[in-house]
């Protein structure tokens, strides 16, 4: 039976912390809508936790125009969606790990404004991807 590595209580606000530096590439070859030679952003979670807060309440940026806008801020054509989906995890857990150590929800990081409960990257979550609906339900309400 493999045994899983236990993590401190505060990693993934550990990896949001890392000190690392973004990158702008040039796309090596086609892949996930991206063509070859494309300037391509490749984001820090740092970068896209920031970009997460400036979401107004009651906006919702699906991670596709998330992707554009962060590249469009970085001078890039595209941003890696391999990355990005990896930041966007890390912004997500960090902001649960949070609220876990007892902060109130208005001062974490607002995923559910990025991330459906359904998404894939939702579906990798450590909690239950039922707090993004339940946020979601109470921030953007069924207009009819």
């Amino acid at each position: 039976m493999k045994r899983l590595k236990k993590r401190s209580p505060h990693y993934w606000r550990d990896k949001l912390a890392a000190d690392k530096t973004h990158e702008i590439k040039r796309a090596p070859k086609r892949f996930a809508g991206i063509q070859a030679g494309q300037l391509m952003l490749i984001p820090t979670p740092a970068i896209v936790d920031r970009y997460i807060r400036s979401i107004k309440p009651g906006r919702f940026v699906d991670p596709a125009e998330l992707r554009l806008r962060l590249a469009k801020r970085y001078r890039a054509d595209v941003s890696c969606p391999l990355v990005t989906g990896i930041c966007l995890r890390i912004v997500a857990e960090a902001a649960h790990e949070t609220l876990n150590a007892g902060a109130a929800l208005d001062e974490v990081t607002p995923f559910w404004r990025v991330m459906d409960g359904n998404s894939s990257t939702a579906r990798k979550l450590s909690f239950d991807p039922g707090l993004i609906d339940l946020q979601r339900e109470l921030e953007f309400p069924d207009p009819h």
